[in-house]
């Protein structure tokens, strides 16, 4: 089910370079918008800005409620969720279980 997201990502560090081993990164480990300015290829720079953004699209913690079905997972093994729950028509839940 997620391997199309492993295939993405791997097109993507094929294509990206190398961060620098002093680039800054924030206080949850990702490198900042300003350590980028170095690749100066306009599409390698849109690369390496996407596979250091998918590091947050493919967390576990994201995927669990945005998962590529209609029912989101719980708990990093990716088990289903307890209740059950489902997207709902506007992809809130359903009436009485309702996503914030």
């Amino acid at each position: 089910m997620r391997d199309y997201r492993f295939a993405i990502v791997l097109s993507f560090v094929a294509c990206a370079s190398r961060p620098p081993p002093q680039a800054p990164v924030t206080a949850h480990g990702l490198r900042t918008a300003d350590s980028f300015q170095s690749i100066s290829d306009a599409n390698a720079r849109s690369a390496a800005l996407f596979l250091e953004a998918s590091r947050v699209f493919t967390h576990p913690r994201c995927i669990n409620c945005h998962p590529n079905g209609d029912t989101p997972g719980q708990g990093t093994p990716d088990r289903p969720h307890d209740p059950p729950v489902t997207r709902g028509a506007d992809d809130r839940g359903v009436v009485g279980m309702r996503c914030t």
